[in-house]
């Protein structure tokens, strides 16, 4: 029996799912392969950008949209480097010429190490261009996770697909696609050896086009729900369907809850991560007692997490939740997503909602 999905791509044989290239204007992003463009696919978490740039490579090996060689790698496992860049141009390598194996192509498999030994840091642009000269087909390269790359490294990536742009197709990736949360222009790189503030749209200036990944459709959450039903029997009334799309239009929202104190100082790390990487999120902290908020050494959530959220809002009256709770998940995914913290002060929490 197939199930619902959220961590990580589908797989069609155990998740419901609509198809993947049927939520992207492939018309679009096909012509620009075919123009020898370099784009970024982008949107929030959990949206299927994976299942998507995999379906993408899927149908350009299979020679029915042309002959290509197609290859998806994602630069994720190089954060751990941080502005390491050679450490972090090995990880990258090593896991494009693994992704190029497993399509068929041993030619990188065989040459990185000693190209890494060579070029060093350059190693990239020196790899992608002897793979090239060696295919017979136009390659197209699709990086996932770019956005997750630091600093130097970020910046050492970008500037060597720029480098190399010329000599597409016979010496470079025909196209490239760049696939994260955010847009490359909104990049806001710091530049640890350069001691300055680099931004995405400087350093990877070729870009043609950002496509943004669309939210699920009122026609797609149906359909899920449908393959739901008549796989196990379960049926969603009218009234239902109609309630989980208003509460989700297609962006599904996380919720998390931490006890006040220790439990919500220590949750900056995961919230300040929502806000970077766009996850439309409700924090749910336990606050102090409205008659001893502002006591030292009481913390403020809605004070100390203001810089990291969208919206930080307090409920003090028990008659407000529900319009604050409202509020807070209509703002998480409206725009450019991201985390709110509705602050529950202890005393309020106690209390009894007034119905209606």
């Amino acid at each position: 029996m197939r199930k619902f999905n959220i961590e990580g791509p589908i797989i069609a044989e155990d998740h419901y799912h609509v198809l993947p290239l049927g939520r992207v204007n492939l018309d679009e992003i096909l012509e620009l392969i075919r123009d020898k463009r370099y784009f970024v696919l982008h949107a929030p978490r959990q949206t299927g950008k994976t299942s998507a740039l995999l379906a993408l490579r899927d149908l350009l090996n299979s020679g029915d949209a042309g002959e290509f060689r197609c290859v998806y790698v994602n630069v994720e496992p190089a954060q751990a480097m941080r502005e390491a860049v050679e450490p972090a141009m090995r990880v990258i390598l090593g896991a494009l010429a693994s992704r190029a194996r497993s399509v068929g192509d041993e030619f990188l498999y065989d040459v990185w190490p000693d190209i890494l030994a060579t070029f060093g840091t350059g190693a990239l642009a020196e790899a992608l261009t002897r793979w090239c000269e060696a295919e017979q087909k136009p390659v197209v390269l699709l990086v996932d996770e770019i956005d997750t790359l630091i600093g130097d490294t970020l910046i050492s990536v970008l500037r060597q697909l720029r480098a190399g742009y010329d000599q597409r197709p016979a010496g470079f990736p025909q196209s490239v696609v760049l696939c994260g949360v955010r847009d490359v222009r909104d990049y806001r790189i710091h530049s640890s050896s350069e001691n300055a503030m680099v931004t995405g749209g400087s350093a990877f200036n070729i870009k043609a086009e950002s496509l943004r990944l669309g939210d699920f459709t009122e026609a797609d959450v149906r359909a899920l729900l449908s393959q739901h039903t008549a796989e196990t029997g379960q049926p969603f009334t009218p009234e239902a369907l109609g309630t989980v799309w208003r509460q989700t239009r297609g962006q599904p929202v996380g919720v998390f809850a931490s006890q006040s104190g220790p439990g919500v100082e220590n949750s900056f790390g995961g919230i300040a991560q929502a806000w970077g990487e766009a996850v439309p999120l409700v924090f749910l902290p336990g606050g102090s007692g409205v008659g001893s908020y502002d006591v030292q050494p009481n913390f403020s959530a809605t004070r100390n997490y203001a810089s990291v959220t969208k919206l930080a809002l307090s409920i003090d009256r028990i008659d407000r939740v529900g319009a604050q709770i409202r509020r807070a998940f209509h703002t998480a995914r409206q725009g450019r997503p991201g985390p709110v913290l509705v602050e529950m002060h202890g005393d309020v929490l106690g209390q009894e909602v007034p119905e209606g």
